[in-house]
């Protein structure tokens, strides 16, 4: 599935691209949560750029691997 933040997530790591995957096609996740709600509009060059709520140590009590995404980067677009 097409999203900017995944072609921004891939980007950063030197592709040209990518698109997320369903969820739990990696296997499943364990550990903290660290960020949700990320929000891109295409024109960053990092992740960090986009607008992100991070997760704190109250908040991740409450918040569960069942959104955490997987990316498939392109190469090529």
């Amino acid at each position: 599935v097409y999203s900017l933040e995944a072609t921004v997530a891939c980007k950063e790591l030197g592709f040209r691209g990518g698109q997320l995957m369903p969820p739990g096609i990696f296997g499943s996740s364990s550990g903290p949560v660290w960020l949700h709600g990320i929000k891109c509009n295409g024109s960053e060059s990092r992740i960090k750029e986009c607008q992100l709520e991070r997760a704190d140590k109250e908040m991740t009590n409450c918040l569960t691997h069942m959104y955490d995404v997987g990316l498939e980067c392109f190469l090529s677009v």
